[in-house]
């Protein structure tokens, strides 16, 4: 089972559709979470083109500004409940192969300061709301360290905030190993950071133990694409 998400800075530029079909189907996904896809709403011939035997659900954009675009596989997943929130989506399932029952989040946290505190409390509430196997995966927009910053400078208010969160759930981080950022500025005086991460709760890591995640090409985007292995062959 393999899944993936990206933040792959909107789906609204005309090579972003086939760029989204490729990303899925040569990396044979089951599931994917898309961040930042900038369309306020998705039709039928567009979900059909870019994957006819998916289940999809999106939050939409406010402007241009934000959205998430979800899928999953109909032959491998059962859907049982969506529930789509401000900075969220998710999506309880059950695996068609095994019926084990979890939950997938795809979360595009606020690049802004005045909404990052409205981010992790959404975070705290939706983790609150059920204690069954969880993964978690997306463009957080928060840094837990200066590691993670090639400057090393980051607001040590919103990373203090951040691992509160991370300790409080007792999440599993799933680290990339072959990539040090995973977002770049593409500018003449380079930034890199960590922004986009996988967490899974500890009952789900009990239940796929070699679960792992790699980064993917960023195919036209500033944002590297990760791939969740569930390595359950």
């Amino acid at each position: 089972m393999i899944g993936a998400f990206w933040n792959i800075r909107s789906l609204n530029k005309i090579d972003r559709l086939e760029y989204l079909k490729n990303f899925i189907d040569n990396n044979s996904l089951d599931f994917v979470g898309i961040q930042e896809t900038k369309k306020e709403s998705f039709d039928q011939a567009f979900f059909d083109s870019v994957g006819n035997n998916f289940n999809w659900n999106f939050l939409p954009a406010c402007g241009t500004a934000g959205s998430i675009l979800v899928g999953l596989r109909n032959t491998k997943f059962n859907i049982l409940r969506w529930d789509i929130k401000q900075f969220c989506v998710s999506v309880f399932v059950s695996n068609v192969r095994d019926n084990f029952s979890w939950r997938l989040i795809i979360v595009y946290g606020s690049a802004y300061e005045k909404h990052k505190h409205e981010f992790l409390e959404e975070l705290h509430m939706v983790l609150d709301e059920w204690e069954g196997p969880t993964l978690l995966g997306g463009d957080f927009n928060l840094i837990r360290d200066a590691t993670e910053k090639n400057n090393g400078n980051i607001n040590y208010h919103w990373s203090y905030a951040f691992n509160e969160w991370i300790n409080h759930w007792g999440l599993v981080e799933l680290k990339n190993p072959n990539r040090s950022y995973t977002w770049s500025n593409n500018q003449e005086h380079l930034i890199m950071a960590v922004l986009d991460r996988v967490f899974t709760t500890t009952d789900l890591e009990a239940q796929y133990p070699l679960i792992n995640v790699k980064g993917a090409s960023r195919l036209g985007s500033d944002h590297v694409p990760l791939l969740v292995n569930f390595d359950t062959n």
